[in-house]
């Protein structure tokens, strides 16, 4: 190989490693995102037509990025916030700890704010969310309308993926897990719109990682960035249900 070629290999790799080392170390763990989707279903009761919901998880004691996700989530004006994962890791301190459930707490939505926490070493998460107002779920199922008939459903599984609910067929199921992975063990996985955390730990490759794939099935990379993301963006999903009765 000649000299020249050695020297344009070498300065190629190194160009390569900076700038992916920018991309997960600065770029990445800054950029984020709302994704919207659209749910159309004839299951969807036409009274809860337009029905709007935020899906949130791992904030990890990231301040600015749950910033701005609480600033997004004031603006959509959500009619149902679920959460999943971890707010805090060990490096929060108390003061943040209290902006963050502050925050939360001052959250709106007509229809509740539902959290997903397993409960094993969970306990002060758990009572933490609580006085946010969330109301706290695992392996339970509930029923959401706007009025007293034609409920959609909604399956929390948590610390046991073997659960079975006894989900009405006439009733639009959404289930929710902490972890995609979860889904392989899922005992029972009939539902119409599956929300997941993620399972790639910060670290997303481009056609990697991605062990679910479905119509029906999204999978949040959560808010936090507490190491690294390669291509993986902090976010929010928006979910905006429409009948099609």
């Amino acid at each position: 190989m000649s000299r020249k070629r050695i020297i344009l290999t070498i300065g190629s790799i190194l160009l390569i490693s900076t700038v992916l080392y920018f991309e997960m170390s600065r770029f990445a763990p800054n950029r984020f995102i709302v994704k919207s989707h659209i749910v159309e279903s004839q299951k969807i009761p036409s009274d809860m037509n337009n029905t709007s919901f935020v899906y949130i998880s791992d904030v990890g004691g990231d301040m600015k990025n749950f910033n701005k996700a609480i600033k997004h989530i004031h603006n959509l004006k959500p009619d149902l916030i679920l959460f999943s994962g971890n707010l805090f890791n060990h490096e929060t301190s108390d003061e943040e700890k209290t902006i963050i459930l502050d925050s939360l707490h001052e959250l709106k939505a007509p229809l509740g704010k539902f959290a997903l926490i397993s409960i094993s070493g969970n306990e002060p998460q758990m009572h933490a969310l609580n006085q946010a107002d969330f109301t706290v779920l695992n392996n339970n199922s509930i029923l959401i309308s706007k009025t007293s008939k034609n409920p959609i459903e909604i399956n929390f599984y948590g610390d046991d993926s073997t659960s079975v609910f006894e989900n009405s067929d006439a009733n639009y199921v959404v289930s929710i897990i902490e972890d995609s992975e979860t889904i392989k063990s899922l005992s029972n996985p009939n539902f119409d719109l599956l929300l997941s955390g993620n399972d790639t730990n910060d670290i997303n490759l481009p056609f990697l990682n991605q062990s679910v794939k479905a119509n029906n099935i999204f999978i949040n990379k959560g808010i936090g960035s507490p190491s690294y993301r390669l291509f993986s963006n902090p976010e929010l999903i928006l979910i905006t249900l429409k009948s099609l009765q």
